[in-house]
């Protein structure tokens, strides 16, 4: 039964509250993929930070993917007058794109100049992920917009 936004408001923000739990949770497994050894000397830090340099390629180019979507996420959802059961189960299934994308970061971060490593962040990031997340939001908009008066 669609339930409009107004007279809801607690329901829709706990909603929307744990969609942008879930983009920060994902956001925050990127960074746990960084770092570097303890006590190191001198030059020793330069070259631990350049032997990152893959890591911090993926996990800046998976930083700007994630934020995006989280914008695009928000945009939408402001515009939302109402939600019900098929709205919530599409924005799991949107968030469940989303979370995917910290582990083929590690991968690309991690084997980098591995073919099957690039292959992974290039079929689980931008192409499958994105497109299943834009269809998620689509249907979402769709559900959404069914609710409308």
């Amino acid at each position: 039964m669609p339930k409009r936004r107004e007279g809801h408001e607690i329901e829709f923000s706990r909603i929307v509250a744990f969609s942008d739990g879930v983009f920060a949770i994902a956001i925050t497994l990127l960074v746990l993929n960084l770092g570097i050894p303890k006590h190191l000397q001198g030059s020793e830090v330069a070259s631990a930070l350049w032997d990152q340099r893959e890591s911090l390629l993926a996990y800046a180019i998976s930083f700007a993917v994630i934020g995006r979507f989280w914008l695009v996420h928000h945009r939408f959802f402001s515009g939302v007058v109402g939600f019900d059961s098929r709205l919530i189960a599409l924005n799991l299934f949107y968030l469940g794109a989303i979370v995917l994308i910290p582990f083929s970061s590690e991968v690309l971060g991690e084997y980098g100049g591995k073919t099957a490593a690039v292959a992974l962040y290039e079929v689980a990031r931008p192409l499958p992920f994105a497109a299943v997340a834009a269809i998620m939001l689509a249907l979402a908009a769709w559900a959404a917009w069914r609710i409308r008066p």
